[in-house]
């Protein structure tokens, strides 16, 4: 079944999501591209478009490895996953939810699974396999942890790469000037393969100031 913006739409909003317009898109064109990037600034719905795209990625029977940075931010995006499938638990259509230091996991009853893990330039665990890699905070990726964890998706038929994160600070640029986010920026502005968003984008009411576009992008802008 082809996965519509409609769809997609309706079956978040059951699980109990507010799905805006640019979410949506992003997740619909994730499975249409299979390799997207998206730049957002922080406090407008990031982590949450990432474990939209985690959910109905599970739903259509994917596997997928949802990749943080730290361990503290892999028991929080886990944490607030499991809140939203708990109704689905009880349901069935989710078997287990298991949320520890060492295993944080969310497995549904067609064998599909959210595994979270932290990223790490020695790999994502030996054996690990999965059709979706999402790539949370990736404007704080090395190149060399994205290597590391692509080859858990080198058996599936239908392999997808969401990379997704903020405006890098000057920072981020400094300590990540090749980041996955940015060559992907690099090398797919203005395609398919690539979102970017101010804080004008989102209310076509609002004219950006020069203000809000440095808020928006600090170092892009």
């Amino acid at each position: 079944m082809k996965l519509t913006k409609n769809i997609i739409k309706n079956t978040l909003e059951k699980i109990g999501f507010t799905p805006r317009a640019y979410q949506i898109d992003a997740i619909s064109r994730l499975f249409r591209v299979h390799t997207l990037g998206m730049s957002i600034p922080r406090q407008n719905g990031k982590t949450e478009t990432a474990i939209m795209a985690s959910v109905i990625s599970a739903l259509r029977g994917d596997t997928v490895i949802y990749l943080l940075h730290n361990g503290d931010l892999v028991h929080a995006v886990a944490q607030r996953t499991a809140e939203y499938m708990q109704p689905l638990k009880s349901i069935g259509i989710v078997n287990d939810i298991i949320i520890s230091v060492n295993r944080n996991e969310i497995i549904f009853g067609s064998g599909a699974k959210i595994i979270f893990k932290i990223r790490s330039s020695r790999g994502i665990g030996v054996g690990l396999t999965a059709d979706v890699l999402i790539c949370d905070e990736a404007q704080k990726m090395s190149p060399d942890e994205l290597e590391a964890a692509l080859p858990a998706t080198t058996t599936s038929p239908r392999r997808g790469l969401f990379l997704i994160g903020t405006p890098p600070t000057d920072d981020d640029l400094i300590q990540y000037p090749q980041s996955p986010l940015l060559s992907q920026r690099a090398a797919c502005m203005g395609t398919e393969n690539w979102i970017e968003f101010g804080i004008g984008d989102y209310d076509a009411n609002h004219t950006p100031t020069l203000a809000d576009a440095h808020k928006a992008n600090p170092a892009w802008r």
